[in-house]
C-alpha cells in the first residue's frame, strides 16, 4: 500500500449557469488520513546528482509536506554525517529556517508545504577523490517520513574530470530538450553529441537498453515569424531535412530532433536567418 500521511485537498465551487456562488461559503479544505494516527508526511529530494568542489556546486535540498503545516511549523531533524564538506556560510533557505546546525546534521523548521535549502559544496583544496554525502530525515513525533523519499545522496568529486558518467540521457524528451540559445543577437550555435549505448530505468529493477543507433537528442529554438533555421553540412553523421521548417505566427517554438547515426560522434552548426 502507498503511504501518504495526511493529505490536503482544496475544494471550490465555481460559477455556473442556474445558480450563484456564496461569497463566504464557496469551498473549503479537506484532510484525508491513511489511518487515525497518520501525520503530515515529509519528503526529501536533492539535485544535482554530482557536486564538484573546485566549482563549489550548489546543492539543492527540496523538502515537501503532504499538507499545509500548522502555524508553528513542522520541525524535522536531518542527519548529515558529511556536513563539514559544505560551505555553511553560503546557505540559503526558503519556506523555513535552520534552528540548529551540528557537525553531523541540523534541525529545520518547515513553515510552508514546499521548502528549499541551497548549500554550496566547499572547495577545501584537498584531493579526496570520489566521495558521497548523504542527507537523511530522522524520525520525529510530529511528522512521518515518506518511505520512498526520506534520504538522498550526492556524489562529491574534487574536479569535473572525476565526475562519473551516467547511463541515462537528459535531453531525449521534449521537456528536457536542450535550449540552443538562438535569438536576439545570437545567430549561430554549435553542438557536439556522442552516440552511446545507454539504459533508461522504467521502474525499480526494470530498465530499457537503448542501442547506439537509436540514440536521439532533442534541441529547441525560438524563432520569430518569417525567420528560418538553416544548417551547415555536419562534420560527421546526418540530420533530418525538416530542420528547414519555417514557423507560423501560431507556432514560434518547436523541438529540433537531431538523429545522429550511424557514426559514434556527430556535430551540427545551426544558424538563424533574418526574414
Amino acid at each position: 500500500d502507498i503511504v501518504e500521511g495526511i493529505e490536503e485537498f482544496n475544494l471550490a465551487v465555481r460559477p455556473g449557469a442556474g445558480y450563484t456562488v456564496s461569497e463566504t461559503q464557496n469551498g473549503g479544505r479537506i484532510l484525508i488520513k491513511d489511518t487515525p494516527d497518520s501525520k503530515i508526511q515529509v519528503s526529501l529530494s536533492t539535485e544535482p546528482a554530482v557536486l564538484i568542489e573546485s566549482e563549489q556546486t550548489l546543492s539543492v535540498h527540496n523538502f515537501s509536506l503532504s499538507a499545509t503545516p500548522p502555524e508553528e511549523g513542522v520541525t524535522i531533524s536531518v542527519s548529515a554525517p558529511n556536513l563539514s564538506e559544505f560551505d555553511l556560510g553560503g546557505i540559503a533557505v526558503e519556506g523555513g529556517e535552520i534552528l540548529e546546525a551540528r557537525a553531523d546534521g541540523f534541525d529545520f523548521k518547515i513553515t510552508a508545504r514546499a521548502a528549499k535549502i541551497s548549500l554550496p559544496i566547499a572547495d577545501d583544496g584537498v584531493e579526496e577523490g570520489l566521495e558521497e554525502a548523504t542527507f537523511t530525515i530522522n524520525p520525529g513525533d510530529s511528522y512521518q517520513i515518506n518511505p520512498e523519499g526520506g534520504s538522498a545522496t550526492f556524489t562529491v568529486v574534487d574536479v569535473p574530470e572525476q565526475a562519473p558518467g551516467t547511463v541515462e540521457e537528459s535531453n531525449d524528451t521534449l521537456e528536457t530538450a536542450i535550449a540552443t540559445g538562438l535569438g536576439g543577437g545570437t545567430l549561430s550555435a554549435s553542438f557536439d553529441g556522442e552516440i552511446a549505448e545507454h539504459t533508461i530505468e522504467l521502474s525499480p529493477g526494470d530498465s530499457l537498453l537503448i542501442d547506439g543507433t537509436e540514440d536521439v537528442d532533442l534541441y529547441k529554438v525560438d524563432l520569430l515569424t518569417g525567420q528560418q533555421l538553416l544548417r551547415n553540412k555536419p562534420h560527421r553523421g546526418d540530420i533530418r531535412d525538416w530542420l528547414n521548417y519555417k514557423p507560423s505566427a501560431q507556432s514560434q517554438r518547436f523541438p529540433l530532433q537531431i538523429t545522429q547515426r550511424p557514426f559514434p560522434i556527430a556535430s551540427i552548426l545551426l544558424f538563424r536567418q533574418q526574414p
